[in-house]
């Protein structure tokens, strides 16, 4: 570690003392474009280990779950925010043993889940009403039970539906739900068992998607664009393709693809399509255009090896989690962008090479933080 921080320091004595003998050389400033400043949310402490965000209209909520000190009991808890990250109100619902609740999104302003009871688990939902084809004792069940239930604000299931039925599956073994998806037109689209089902937001059903042309195994991802447009994305060998889906013909449209060598983890944006986060940058992009950098954490001072959940606010504002190396800490945190003129001059120093392991960027981004009139970038 100490070493590190005496080759910085070197590179840094090398670099003045050329630059006093460059008589009128140019010196090049550090790069101001790619900056954003960032704090943390003003949020439940519950929520700071490791929290998820999703936005529903016009409104944005937060989740995440606590666990018992036996880890056999856990509570999700659920907040609604305003554009500025505080609490408006917050609930809680019970997740008993063998109970779980995943896969939170929204639609028509609300909220929704996947519920799961594994055999012989408790399932204590509160006043709901049930709208399930058939009724089910979990306590006595040899079965695994899936739901998809709405979340209200008052800590009660709104209303919950029993998926076993609607894809036809009773083998507990062959039954795994992958994700819960929102679509336009208050639409909700649960991938399990290979299928995708497609629901209203009051938890009708409307029957299955047929997607088999999707991927090679068929597992894809579905979210809403803020133009209301649907996309689908997938991941095939090097490439991140996106394709827009159409849910009133069923069908896939424009294809678009990334290289996907950087690792994007894709999210909807708000003056862009999408955000586009890697190791090293979150961009901005437009389907079939080229993904432009908004931001680098290494410019921003931010040692992290990747922001996670991001949740586009407004332009040139997003919401993520991340994990500070520094600090030694989760938390949830807001992003701004900071306009290139507000950014001080700082002489521009290139750190090249095939390979910066995360020592040596952890330790740029603690010199950069130090030195007022110098940076690596």
């Amino acid at each position: 570690m100490k070493s590190v921080s005496v080759f910085l320091c070197s590179l840094l004595l090398s670099f003045l003392v050329l630059l006093g003998g460059c008589g009128k050389n140019e010196v090049i400033t550090a790069p101001k474009d790619y900056i954003y400043r960032y704090e943390e949310l003003p949020i439940s402490r519950e929520f700071k280990d490791g929290a998820s965000f999703f936005t529903s209209g016009d409104n944005f909520y937060i989740y995440g779950s606590v666990w018992n000190e036996n880890f056999t009991n856990s509570t999700l808890l659920l907040a609604q925010l305003d554009d500025n990250g505080n609490e408006i109100e917050k609930t809680a619902f019970s997740a008993p043993n063998g109970t779980t609740y995943s896969s939170l999104t929204g639609g028509g302003g609300g909220a929704f889940a996947l519920k799961t009871v594994m055999p012989g688990g408790s399932d204590d939902s509160g006043d709901i009403t049930a709208i399930t084809p058939r009724a089910l004792d979990s306590e006595n069940s040899t079965e695994t039970l899936i739901y998809l239930t709405e979340l209200g604000m008052d800590g009660n299931e709104k209303w919950s539906v029993l998926l076993n039925d609607n894809l036809d599956i009773n083998n507990s073994d062959s039954f795994f739900v992958y994700n819960l998806f929102s679509l336009p037109n208050d639409r909700l689209v649960v991938f399990a068992a290979d299928k995708f089902a497609l629901y209203n937001i009051d938890g009708s059903y409307l029957g299955l998607i047929n997607l088999a042309d999707l991927s090679d195994n068929n597992t894809g991802n579905f979210l809403t664009l803020k133009d209301g447009r649907a996309l689908v994305y997938y991941y095939q060998g090097q490439s991140l393709i996106m394709r827009t889906y159409n849910p009133e013909t069923v069908t896939m449209e424009n294809e678009y693809v990334l290289p996907n060598n950087a690792g994007y983890y894709v999210y909807p944006g708000v003056d862009f399509d999408l955000l586009l986060a890697d190791n090293n940058n979150v961009y901005g992009y437009n389907l079939g255009e080229e993904p432009i950098i908004l931001m680098n954490f290494v410019d921003s001072d931010l040692n992290i090896f990747s922001i996670n959940n991001v949740n586009a606010v407004r332009a040139g504002n997003f919401w993520g989690v991340i994990y500070d190396s520094i600090e030694n800490r989760i938390y949830c945190a807001g992003f701004t962008k900071v306009p290139p003129e507000e950014v001080i001059d700082k002489i521009g120093l290139t750190l090249a090479g095939s390979y910066i392991d995360w020592d040596v960027k952890n330790k740029v981004v603690i010199f950069n933080k130090k030195v007022k009139n110098t940076a690596f970038h």
